[in-house]
Order: structure tokens, then C-alpha cells, then sequence
């Protein structure tokens, strides 16, 4: 499944910061086995961002309608400043679609 098929089936995104690096849940409707009901879940984790990989992912949630919410008030300042950057100065990317890093 491609990243943008990925935030198309996505309800939102859930941004938090491990260390010096980011994570992003991404929450789609799921069938939950035991009950037969739907549900919200996390159906994917994207781990070990950088900056430049998280104003992407920011890019595809707002072209999309989809939400993106900070896990904690540490999270809430760092999306504040990430959202701000990305309409500020964009992020990069290869003439073959591949992300560069910000953070080396």
C-alpha cells in the first residue's frame, strides 16, 4: 500500500516525538473480528522520522482533509512548529519521489 493510499483511508494521524526523531499513527476504520463492528485503530506506525518526512506526511493529511493531532503538549509545540515551517519553506524531495532528511 502506498503512502498516499495509506492517508486516503485514514480518519487522522497522531503525531508524537521519541527522542530526537517522530512517529506518526496512522487511525483508519478496522473491523474488529470478535464483535463484527467497526472501530477505529491504528492500522500503521511510521517510525524514526525526521522533520523533512514529517512535513510530507503534513502535506498528504492537508491535501487530504485528514487531521493531525499531537500525542502530548511536547508534540502539540513541535506539529505548531513543523506546520508553520512546511507552508514557511516546504519540504524536499528527488526528481524520483524520495524524501531527503533534515536531521543528517
Amino acid at each position: 500500500m502506498t503512502v498516499s493510499a495509506l492517508m486516503g483511508a485514514s480518519r487522522e494521524l497522531i503525531l508524537r516525538v521519541v527522542e530526537d526523531k517522530y512517529e506518526l499513527d496512522f487511525i483508519e476504520f478496522s473491523l474488529d473480528a470478535k464483535t463484527g463492528l467497526l472501530m477505529l485503530a491504528r492500522s500503521w506506525t511510521g517510525m524514526d522520522l525526521d522533520e523533512n518526512e514529517v512535513k510530507s506526511h503534513l502535506a498528504r493529511a492537508v491535501s487530504q482533509g485528514v487531521p493531525v493531532y499531537p500525542d502530548d503538549a511536547e508534540a502539540a509545540n513541535h506539529l505548531t512548529r513543523l506546520h508553520i515551517s512546511l507552508f514557511a519553506e516546504g519540504f524536499t524531495i528527488d526528481r524520483d519521489g524520495s524524501l531527503h532528511g533534515t536531521n543528517g
